[in-house]
């Protein structure tokens, strides 16, 4: 669901930041103009080809994480184990993780979906900001290989893991 809304503020954000309207009214009445209303959804197959991927890995690895860092501190005799807070894996109670081991694993989780989506982020935002209404993901993904090369799909992956 999100995924379907998420499509008109990514693309007035992307339009304000790349500098391609001054102003936010300015990017709305260009997109519905040139476009028409469908334009604020332009690049929601990519949006989607890149947030789906993104949870499915970001909870996978979360919850892998989570279920080792819980096992290990068990296994070290560590905290949890009565009452409120604990998970519970097979019936074996797990000591609850700290904020801050909470946070880290999160952040490696996070990490880890925001790389290997980089690419469908590189679509998605060349559709969005490119106007390349009617090329679908697919041709896009095609054309940024053929003009730029693979190396183009990992642009900008550094400020988004970070």
């Amino acid at each position: 669901m999100a995924s379907l809304l998420r499509p008109p503020y990514e693309i007035l954000k992307q339009r304000l930041q790349a500098g391609t309207d001054p102003t936010l009214l300015s990017a709305v009445r260009r997109i519905h103009r040139e476009i028409g209303l469908g334009g604020f959804w332009q690049g929601l197959s990519a949006q989607m080809a890149r947030d789906i991927p993104y949870a499915m890995g970001t909870l996978l690895v979360y919850e892998l994480l989570h279920q080792a860092a819980s096992q290990k501190k068990k296994a070290r005799g560590a905290g949890g184990g009565g009452g409120g807070g604990s998970s519970s894996t097979g019936g074996a109670e797990l000591p609850v993780l700290t904020p801050l081991e909470n946070g880290a694993i999160g952040a490696i989780a996070g990490g880890f979906g925001s790389f290997v989506t980089n690419p469908m982020d590189v679509v998605k935002t060349r559709m969005m900001v490119t106007d390349r209404t009617g090329l679908g993901w697919w041709a896009t993904v095609l054309s940024i290989a053929n003009d730029e090369g693979a190396a183009a799909f990992w642009k900008g992956c550094a400020p988004r893991l970070l």
